[in-house]
């Protein structure tokens, strides 16, 4: 443990404030992706409920 804390260098404040962005930048991406991500399952559930009711109405018109 002594020999990381000493291999370790002293970071400035301004290096402080780039890490800061790169994690903003980083987390503005993840949250792009969920986003893109739940609009595809939203799109494929929209898809799902439109042919289930389509089956529905179609088997509720058949005559028996």
């Amino acid at each position: 443990m002594t020999v990381v804390i000493v291999r370790m260098q002293r970071m400035s404040v301004r290096g402080m404030g780039v890490v800061r962005r790169f994690l903003v930048i980083a987390g503005l991406g993840v949250l792009g992706r969920l986003a893109m991500m739940f609009r595809g399952m939203f799109v494929m559930f929209r898809g799902f409920l439109m042919v289930f009711v389509n089956l529905v109405t179609v088997h509720r018109l058949l005559p028996c």
